[in-house]
């Protein structure tokens, strides 16, 4: 059987699903959209960190980190808040806003939000501390589908098949 406890947080919000809620390397991570919160204790004590957002997702490429998304930009910290790499979208989706990544074989990187299509990122996310640029405003690629879509979800499966939805529609994506 399965006992819930409650945990307590630093956190003012408790939707996590919409703005964040997950694990990665062994830390739990939450969000309220003023800040993220994280736990390497099973939610037993946390550290919080302030950064204004709309939406957490976890970054799995090389070591790990988090992004946090807004309109226009995704920031991405590999050490809990301490040093940021800003990765902005194409011109013409001046409202994007990420909403959920996923990663393929190779590494790179889908990501769906609202205002704006699926698009891929070829490169690392994750770089060495010491190798982090302060802003990047490139890199991203529209994928073929529907560019006027909000599509909130994306998963990659074990066969490198990508499908992205709403609450609307799912669409797949099959490599051309």
């Amino acid at each position: 059987t399965w006992v819930a406890s409650k945990l307590i947080t630093p956190l003012t919000n408790n939707s996590f699903s919409c703005t964040g809620f997950f694990e990665i390397n062994g830390k739990i991570y939450a969000a309220d959209g003023q800040r993220f919160a994280y736990s390497t204790n099973q939610g037993v004590a946390w550290t919080s960190v302030q950064y204004f957002h709309q939406h957490m997702l976890p970054i799995r490429q090389g070591t790990g980190g988090i992004g946090l998304g807004s309109a226009k930009n995704l920031a991405v910290t590999q050490d809990d808040g301490i040093n940021w790499k800003n990765f902005g979208f194409p011109t013409e989706f001046t409202n994007f806003t990420p909403r959920d990544i996923a990663f393929d074989a190779g590494n790179n990187a889908y990501i769906t939000g609202s205002g704006g299509p699926v698009m891929k990122f070829t490169g690392n996310l994750i770089v060495p501390a010491n190798q982090l640029p302060p802003v990047i405003n490139f890199g991203w690629q529209n994928l073929n589908g529907p560019n006027s879509a909000s599509l909130y979800k994306i998963i990659r499966t074990i066969t490198g098949q990508l499908y992205a939805g709403n609450s609307g529609a799912l669409y797949r994506y099959i490599a051309a």
